[in-house]
């Protein structure tokens, strides 16, 4: 059903009902990628867990697996607190189905983003400045 409004909870409670599973799943996913960059080996998670314009059509998962990864351990924690903090009011709201749309959504629309960022990086790195020649100065 669409969603119905999240029981009051104290500062510090656990998420309750459908916000459990997605928010605990949510953040145990997050943290889970954090460990595994810490002991894997780093060429392995970067081709599988970072967004790369030359390597999205040969892994396509990395459009899903990027949302996992984090550049420091300070970044994972801001977003796990925001998750937990907020995730379940807006469970709550939207109910768990559309709160994982907006949450992939969000995270499509980041890679997308940097994405398009770095095409036109790399489109303009080999720009450069025509300076007048010395014959046209005078």
């Amino acid at each position: 059903p669409r969603g119905t409004a999240a029981p009051r909870r104290t500062f510090f409670a656990m998420p309750e009902g459908d916000a459990l599973p997605v928010v605990g799943g949510l953040i145990g996913a997050n943290v889970g990628v954090w460990c595994a960059w810490q002991v894997v080996d780093e060429r392995l998670m970067t081709e599988h867990f970072t967004l790369s314009n030359d390597d999205v059509l040969r892994r396509p998962h990395t459009i899903l697996t990027h949302f996992f990864s984090h550049q420091s351990g300070w970044h994972l924690i801001g977003n796990c607190v925001t998750l937990f903090f907020f995730g379940p009011e807006v469970v709550g709201a939207l109910g768990a189905a559309r709160f994982l749309g907006v949450y992939g959504g969000a995270g499509l629309a980041a890679g997308a983003s940097q994405l398009a960022a770095n095409a036109y990086r790399d489109a303009n790195r080999h720009a450069y400045f025509r300076q007048p020649s010395p014959r046209c100065l005078g």
